[in-house]
């Protein structure tokens, strides 16, 4: 009785739901084969397939997990928004500024500022198009 009970709370814990054939089938089965109740589920049912299963999905799921909590952490959760490079990018155009390559962006006209806009898009567009050929 307690094999019974074991192989039905091992099909529970796996399957969600309890052995779908009555226990005196299980019981009849086991002795044809010559084998304990609980071995014959174990073949029937397949309890150790099932339980590698499971844990290969945990796994899967702890690391899909991992990377997209690395990538939110990384871009933030919206993947449209494109992250500045750091920085070290407004140090460069300070440098620039100050020794006149450039001129200061918080004194630019308005189509200044959107032919400077609209270089940078275009100048993202050739990159992502060189990186995705």
């Amino acid at each position: 009785m307690s094999q019974l009970s074991d192989a039905d709370w091992k099909h529970k814990q796996l399957y969600g739901q309890p052995l779908p054939i009555p226990p005196s089938q299980l019981i009849a089965e086991a002795d044809r084969l010559g084998i304990s109740p609980m071995e014959a589920a174990e073949r029937k049912f397949k309890f150790s397939a099932k339980e590698q299963e499971l844990r290969e999905s945990r796994i899967r799921q702890e690391v899909e997990t991992k990377v997209r909590r690395e990538f939110a952490e990384k871009a933030g959760s919206n993947p449209d928004f494109r992250q500045p490079s750091g920085s070290a990018k407004y140090a460069e155009t300070r440098r620039a500024v100050e020794k006149g390559e450039m001129k200061d962006p918080l004194r630019l006209t308005q189509p200044e500022r959107r032919a400077q806009a609209l270089a940078a898009i275009h100048k993202h567009v050739e990159e992502r198009q060189q990186r995705d050929a």
